[in-house]
């Protein structure tokens, strides 16, 4: 055991859950990984103010100079490259240990200053890219390529909500197979629905339509973003599918909802290496997602925003459960052995 006085202290920015992202996931499950090792310091940027973790939304810049300065090693979750930039000047002027994970990256939807700023920082800092795919975006030689999936402590996942379970069980009995996905915010990319809740919709009303019996539960986590969730509850009532489509409009854990559920949706268009995906493939589920990145083996692909696609996909899916209708839950031993292994990993390469 590490005596407390001899720990370094480990700075990590970026948002923390509630509400409930990959990202804001992610952190969580790394301080529980490494708090062991490393005194702990949060910096917090998500919208939802939480009384024990300083926000950068309270603008207090001293406290954060000062978190910054007592800091060994600081971590940077960041998504906007701005929140990255400052984080990057304040740590270079105070000549401290900085390494920035990037989560995801679509350069569709960067400006000519965004890419190059981002491109001087990463040169000047220790890189974690979560995927091939985003690394090759940038081709440095001081980055690491790490997936962000870190297996959960269910101990400290929350139970699914009574009515969510009751809804389920409900359709079980009536011989549907479960389908969830998850937005974090429903928001835009390429003036699209980013998380593809419109396309899920769509899914449910062909599935009623060609006698697919699978019911859908998505979750949006924070109900804020840019697109309006009135509209596609509007929708769901116009098609009449409030018994087959369960919207659920606040955070739970959502991989609680995949232990419950048969097939994991990741109609995204544009990502990173989703935690949902990964959580899906580890839970052994079946697990869909669009093609807009290399998605993990297993993984059973539609063509982008492709309705026709993701039908096929669908259909097949539901013919593979019934051929198979037997799914094993991953060992708790595979669990311990997979965070060993990433704990290793950081403590050798990245906070060494």
């Amino acid at each position: 055991m590490v005596s407390v006085l001899k720990k370094k202290k480990l700075l990590i920015i970026g948002p923390y859950p509630p509400p409930f992202g990959g990202v804001s996931i992610h952190i969580k499950r790394l301080i529980s990984l490494l708090e062991t090792n490393f005194e702990i310091i949060k910096i917090d940027e998500s919208k939802h103010e939480k009384p024990t973790i300083f926000n950068l939304r309270s603008y207090n810049f001293y406290l954060y100079v000062q978190l910054m300065a007592k800091s060994n090693i600081i971590h940077i979750h960041s998504g906007h490259y701005l929140l990255r930039f400052i984080h990057f000047c304040t740590s270079k002027i105070l000549n401290k240990k900085l390494i920035i994970t990037v989560h995801s990256y679509d350069e569709r939807d960067k400006s000519f200053i965004e890419k190059n700023i981002d491109r001087l920082i990463f040169k000047r800092s220790h890189v974690i890219f979560v995927s091939e795919e985003i690394s090759q975006k940038f081709n440095l030689n001081n980055a690491f390529i790490k997936n962000a999936f870190l297996p959960p402590n269910w101990n400290e996942e929350e139970q699914l909500p009574v009515h969510i379970k009751n809804w389920i069980k409900g359709k079980k009995e009536k011989g549907y197979y479960i389908c969830c996905a998850n937005a974090s915010r429903l928001d835009k990319s390429q003036d699209q629905d980013l998380y593809g809740l419109d396309l899920s919709i769509e899914a449910a009303k062909m599935c009623r339509e060609k006698n697919i019996k699978i019911a859908f539960v998505f979750v949006v986590s924070d109900t804020t973003g840019i697109l309006k969730i009135n509209l596609y509850e509007e929708l769901i009532q116009k098609y009449k599918l409030a018994h087959l489509f369960f919207l659920h409009k606040s955070p739970i854990s959502f991989i609680s909802l995949i232990k419950q559920a048969d097939i994991i949706l990741r109609p995204t268009n544009t990502d990173g290496d989703a935690l949902t995906v990964r959580e899906g493939l580890y839970l052994e589920k079946k697990v869909i997602a669009s093609d807009v990145v290399k998605r993990p083996a297993g993984t059973y692909i539609f063509k982008n925003r492709n309705l026709i696609s993701l039908m096929s996909v669908m259909k097949e899916v539901s013919e593979d459960l019934r051929k198979n209708p037997e799914i094993l839950e991953t060992a708790l031993n595979v669990q311990l052995v997979y965070a060993a292994s990433y704990k290793d990993f950081y403590l050798t390469n990245v906070y060494s």
